[in-house]
C-alpha cells in the first residue's frame, strides 16, 4: 500500500503527497473521520484509512527533533 500525506484541502479536493513526490488529489467526502493536514493514509484497495502508527512515529521524530533544537 502506497502511503498518502495530506498536504492541504481545497474546498472538496484533498491534495495528497505520495512516497515518492508525486501528488494525488482525492475527494473530500472519501477521506476517513478524524484525518486532516498531515494525516498519513493508506488505501486498502477499497477505501481510504487512517495509519495511526506512521502518524504517531513522524510526531516523535518531530517532537526529537524539536527538543534538540531548543534543549542547552
Amino acid at each position: 500500500m502506497d502511503k498518502l500525506i495530506i498536504d492541504r484541502i481545497e474546498g472538496d479536493v484533498v491534495v495528497c503527497e505520495n512516497s515518492d513526490g508525486s501528488i494525488t488529489e482525492i475527494a473530500l467526502i472519501d477521506l476517513p473521520t478524524g484525518a486532516q493536514e498531515g494525516s498519513v493514509l493508506l488505501f486498502d484497495g477499497e477505501k481510504y484509512v487512517l495509519d495511526e502508527d506512521e502518524m504517531k512515529s513522524r510526531e516523535n521524530r518531530i517532537k526529537a527533533k524539536m527538543d534538540a533544537l531548543f534543549t542547552d
